[in-house]
């Protein structure tokens, strides 16, 4: 239950946030290309203050919502980190196998190995009174 809670609630939104955020700082960038050029040709040709001040202006913007769309694609990135990093540091689930049938079965292992340690001490006790 927690890890459909940590993908529904973490990773699955914030792979869509990414992916939004992404798409939109990509459009920013594509039209902030042409805005600056359009400004970089303003400032060179000897423009007017206005016909400057429109132009930069103009990419400005751009370049503002570039930061935030940016910052906004970060920001879903660390919840998807942290999503992540909460489904790998999830203890292992629990066994299907009832605790009282490991118990038994580490309980005849336990006599399976003591029975075949006395067996051993019998034969070796068995050879040092027949060599005396």
């Amino acid at each position: 239950m927690r890890r459909l809670m940590l993908i529904l609630l973490l990773i699955v939104p914030s792979v869509v946030a990414m992916a939004a955020f992404g798409y939109f700082a990509l459009q920013d960038w594509a039209a902030l290309q042409p805005a600056y050029e359009e400004f970089r040709e303003a400032r060179a040709g000897g423009a007017d203050a206005r016909d400057l001040f429109i132009a930069w202006g103009t990419q400005d913007i751009h370049r503002v919502n570039l930061a935030a769309d940016g910052a906004w694609f970060l920001l879903a990135a660390i919840v998807f980190a942290i999503g992540v990093h909460g489904l790998c540091t999830q203890p292992a689930p629990p066994s299907r196998i009832p605790e009282a049938l490991v118990e038994e079965q580490m309980l005849r292992e336990a006599e399976e190995r003591l029975a075949e340690t006395t067996s051993w001490r019998r034969l070796e006790d068995g050879m040092t009174h027949q060599q005396r």
